[in-house]
């Protein structure tokens, strides 16, 4: 990714680093996912949080 996109993403993932509610493996599980070369599915994005959480995907 290059440009004005990668700008917003460095910027994004350093803005949810720097909070305490999230946890760290949040933002290093997406920032994997954001890097690749398609962008995650919902579903993918589902379960990382829900894995993070503790909680059930309904």
């Amino acid at each position: 990714m290059a440009g004005i996109e990668s700008q917003v993403l460095e910027t994004f993932l350093a803005e949810l680093t720097a909070l305490d509610d999230v946890p760290s493996q949040i933002t290093e599980s997406l920032a994997e996912l954001l890097a690749a070369d398609k962008l995650p599915k919902p579903d993918q994005l589902v379960v990382l949080y829900t894995d993070a959480s503790g909680e059930s995907a309904l």
